[in-house]
């Protein structure tokens, strides 16, 4: 199965492609941000055989009402949709990215 990686960055879109899906996992992200930009090829590698849709959804505007919606604190988090609603997070801390072990244990104990 090719799961087709989609891109958004507001509330709209996001809603709506949370609601084409059960589940969906979501990488929140900038793309200013070197911690995102190396965790994004592991990332991107690590879900492209998972069967599940992947959205990411870049936050550059510091005013997107998605950092508060879905209490992002720092960039890159990883969240898992399910029927639209938040089932498991896995978030970075301010200044220190997502291990990519951490990462990988994360999906295998929630995927």
């Amino acid at each position: 199965m090719i799961i087709m990686i989609i891109a958004v960055d507001n509330k709209f879109a996001l809603d709506t492609e949370l609601g084409r899906a059960k589940r969906v996992l979501g990488l929140f992200y900038m793309s200013s941000c070197p911690h995102c930009m190396r965790f994004m090829p592991f990332f991107e590698t690590k879900t492209a055989d998972l069967g599940l849709p992947i959205v990411k959804i870049c936050l550059d505007d510091y005013d997107n009402s998605l950092w508060d919606d879905y209490n992002v604190a720092a960039v890159p988090s990883v969240i898992l949709f399910e029927n639209g609603k938040v089932r498991q997070r896995l978030d970075s801390l301010l200044g220190k990215c997502i291990k990519n072990e951490k990462f990988a244990t994360w999906l295998q104990e929630n995927i």
